[in-house]
């Protein structure tokens, strides 16, 4: 069991993966990746849905600036993570729009997307596609909470966490697993907050 810290996320962004092969340097990850996405099973909706999230930024940190959505993608190797998603933070509130469901290189092949908000320095400019850790220098999370995607394919059985879900977009807040991996419950996307300086993720994959 490891725990998923930012630096991980930052390992997962550059494509680390966990078998020891240091998949960053990996000539061959893009084909792995494609590889990857080739064989899920993913059916996304022929009308595909779109979420809005209004949270809450923690105090400690910068006010403003840019809020994007960093998928984690876990199901092949090298980990990776998709930036799909992205808005603005003001104060003490943030928002992020997704104008559709995510594209298949941000789901697990096992159907479920999750997302972390980050929020980034005022006038960062990430586009969409595989970020690197170099990139996320600087961001702040929502350490508990995370954006969840449910495609019509998932499988609730190899991740059970996701039955309650609703199919589509949603969001949902880390619940801690005395052992194993920790999941998540279905919340109102309001009660997602990012935090300034936190240390850890959930620990979900």
């Amino acid at each position: 069991m490891w725990k998923l810290g930012l630096a991980v996320l930052g390992c997962a962004a550059i494509g680390c993966g966990d078998d020891g092969g240091g998949g960053g340097g990996n000539p061959d990850a893009p084909k792995q990746i494609d590889a990857a996405i080739d064989s899920a099973l993913i059916d996304a909706p022929m009308n595909p849905g779109s979420l809005t999230v209004n949270g809450t930024v923690a105090p400690g940190g910068p006010a403003t600036g840019v809020t994007v959505v960093l998928w984690q993608v876990t199901s092949g190797s090298p980990d990776y993570t998709w930036k799909y998603g992205m808005g603005s933070a003001s104060g003490t509130t943030f928002m992020v729009t997704l104008d559709m469901v995510p594209p298949p290189q941000a789901i697990n092949s096992y159907g479920i997307g999750v997302g972390i908000v980050a929020l980034m320095p005022a006038g960062t400019n990430i586009p969409d596609g595989m970020v690197t850790g170099s990139q996320l220098q600087n961001a702040s999370f929502s350490d508990r909470y995370a954006i969840i995607y449910k495609a019509p394919t998932a499988n609730a059985g190899l991740v059970p966490w996701i039955a309650p879900f609703s199919e589509g977009l949603s969001c949902g807040r880390c619940v801690d697993q005395a052992t194993g991996f920790d999941t998540f419950e279905p919340v109102t996307c309001p009660m997602v907050q990012i935090v300034h300086g936190a240390q850890m993720v959930c620990n979900w994959t």
